[in-house]
C-alpha cells in the first residue's frame, strides 16, 4: 500500500551523449534502478548497463531513492553531499533538521542520527549537548504535509498546542483541566497525558499582566492577578451572577459556563462486527469507516487493518492515500441505526449513516437539502450557506465549523473543503471557544 499512495510520475531525462563522471556508482546496480545524485536534491542517476544517466524531478518535487521515485519534499530527508574523490569522511548538515546529518565519503552520502539527547552541530561537524549546539527547527515539523492543518504540542506548556497550515503556526489553548495530548493531537484528560508539569490550575496566576482568577472555594468569587502576584481576599460576583472561568467575568448563572464539580461519564458502544473484505478479491484496499486514515488490506477474506501516512485519507476508489480536499470522507458517530446530514461542502446532496456506513444522496434537480427538515426541498426555501466554509483572502487562516452530526465532531476548513474531525472522547465542541471542552462548558446545541 506504501507504494501505491503517491502517484506522482518520474519524469527521466537521460543524457546518452557522454556517461557521467559518476558511471562506477551503477556498477552491480539492475537496470532501470534508480539512485541519489547527492549534488542536489531533485537529482538522481538511472542506472542502465553498468552505466548512469542523470535526471530530474518534475518542479516541487524531490528524489526518494527509498521508495524510487519523485516525492513531496516533506516525506524526503535530502542528503547533499560535496564532490570529493577523498577517503576521509565529511559531515554534511540536512536543512530542517537538528538530530540527523549527512556522512559523506566520496560524495556519496549516508543518513545518520546523533544519540539521544545530542544534537548535530553544524559548524564543528560533530554531535554534541542540545546547549552546546545552535540549532532550531521551528515549531511546524518538516516531515509532514504543510497544506494539511496539523496540530503540534508547545515546547514548555501542556496546556496549550499549535495548528500549524503553511508554515505557520497558531496558538490554541486547551479548555481548563485538559491537557494536549501528542499522541492522539487532541486536548485530552490529564490521566491520558503524560505531562511533567501537570494541569494548569484555572485558579493559578500567570506570570504577567492583569488577570481574574476564579475562587477555588466557591463559584461567586475571584482574585486579582498582577505579574504573578495574586490579592489575599477574594471579590464577590454581583448578586445572582456567578464566575466563567472560561471568560474570566461574572455572568448571569443560566448564561455561564463556569462549573465548580464536573462529573464526567463515558459511554462507550460498541456495534456488532462488519466483514469488510467478505467477497473481496485478494489484493483490494477497502475503507475502514471508523477514520479518514485507515482502510484494510484484503487476503483470503481476512482484512488485516492499515492506516495511511499522517496528513492523509484513505481514497478507496483510487486504491491509495490521497489529500484529504481529494477524498470525501464522513464517519458515522454511530454504529448501528439510520441517521441523515447534510454534505458539509455541497447544498444539493446529504449524508446517510446506516450501520455506521457512510453514504452520499443527491437531491432531485432545483431542490436543495433542509437538515432541520431532513429532507430535499425546493432549493429557493433552504438556506445552505452556514454548512459550507467561508472564503477569506489569507489561505494561511485557521478556520473551524461546528459538527452537523454529533456535539464532539468539527471541521477545519482546508483550501476551502471542511475536513472532518472529532474531539477526545468525551467531549464536546465548544463553538463559542473553538476548541474541544467539557460537556457543561460546550453547551451543545445538537
Amino acid at each position: 500500500m506504501n507504494r501505491l499512495w503517491l502517484t506522482v510520475t518520474l519524469v527521466v531525462l537521460c543524457v546518452v551523449r557522454e556517461a557521467v563522471s559518476n558511471n562506477s556508482r551503477c556498477a552491480g546496480v539492475p537496470d532501470g534502478v534508480f539512485i541519489n545524485d547527492f549534488t542536489a536534491c531533485d537529482a538522481f542517476f538511472t542506472c542502465f548497463r553498468g552505466e548512469a544517466f542523470p535526471g530530474t524531478c518534475p518542479m516541487n518535487f524531490v528524489f526518494n531513492e527509498e521508495a524510487q521515485l519523485c516525492d513531496h519534499p516533506w516525506n524526503v530527508k535530502c542528503l547533499i553531499c560535496p564532490p570529493s574523490e577523498d577517503l576521509v569522511p565529511t559531515f554534511v548538515p540536512i536543512e530542517g533538521e537538528c538530530t540527523f546529518y549527512t556522512l559523506c565519503i566520496q560524495g556519496i552520502g549516508t543518513l545518520r542520527e546523533c544519540a539521544n539527547g545530542l544534537l548535530f552541530d553544524s559548524e564543528q561537524g560533530i554531535c554534541d549537548l542540545a546547549e552546546n549546539v545552535q540549532c532550531e527547527t521551528g515549531i511546524c515539523p518538516n516531515n509532514v504535509n504543510p497544506s494539511v492543518p496539523t496540530s503540534v504540542p508547545h515546547p514548555t506548556d501542556c496546556s496549550k498546542y499549535y495548528i500549524c497550515l503553511n508554515g505557520n503556526a497558531e496558538e490554541r489553548q486547551c479548555a481548563p483541566t485538559l491537557l494536549f495530548n501528542p499522541d492522539t493531537r487532541f486536548c485530552d484528560l490529564e490521566e491520558n497525558v503524560e505531562c511533567e508539569e501537570g494541569v494548569p490550575s484555572p485558579s493559578s496566576c500567570p506570570p504577567t499582566g492583569i488577570h481574574l482568577i476564579g475562587n477555588p472555594a466557591d463559584c461567586v468569587s475571584y482574585f486579582v492577578c498582577l505579574n504573578g502576584e495574586q490579592s489575599t481576599v477574594a471579590t464577590n460576583c454581583a448578586a445572582g451572577l456567578i464566575f466563567d472561568i472560561t471568560d474570566s467575568m461574572a455572568k448571569m448563572r443560566n448564561h455561564a459556563s463556569a462549573v465548580c464539580t464536573i462529573l464526567f461519564i463515558l459511554v462507550i458502544v460498541t456495534g456488532a462486527q462488519r466483514e469488510p473484505c467478505a467477497g473481496i478479491p485478494d489484493g483490494t484496499f477497502v475503507n475502514d469507516f471508523t477514520s479518514c486514515e485507515g482502510y484494510f488490506l484484503c487476503l483470503g477474506g481476512v482484512a488485516t487493518p492499515a492506516q495511511c501516512p499522517p496528513g492523509f485519507y484513505f481514497h478507496e476508489a483510487q486504491q491509495l492515500c490521497d489529500f484529504p480536499q481529494n477524498v470525501f470522507c464522513h464517519v458515522c458517530n454511530l454504529p448501528t441505526g439510520v441517521q441523515l446530514f447534510p454534505h458539509p461542502t455541497n447544498c444539493d446532496q446529504f449524508i446517510t449513516c446506516s450501520s455506521g456506513i457512510s453514504f452520499v444522496g443527491n437531491c432531485k434537480p432545483g431542490e436543495t437539502y433542509d437538515a432541520a427538515l431532513q429532507a430535499c426541498k425546493a432549493e429557493f426555501r433552504v438556506d445552505c450557506e452556514r454548512f459550507r466554509c467561508p472564503e477569506v483572502d489569507n489561505p494561511n487562516m485557521v478556520i473551524f465549523i461546528p459538527g452537523i452530526q454529533s456535539c464532539d465532531e468539527y471541521f477545519i476548513c482546508q483550501a476551502g473543503t471542511p475536513v472532518q474531525r472529532f474531539c477526545a472522547p468525551g467531549l464536546h465542541w465548544n463553538r463559542q471557544a473553538e476548541r474541544c471542552d467539557f460537556p457543561e462548558l460546550a453547551q451543545c446545541p445538537l
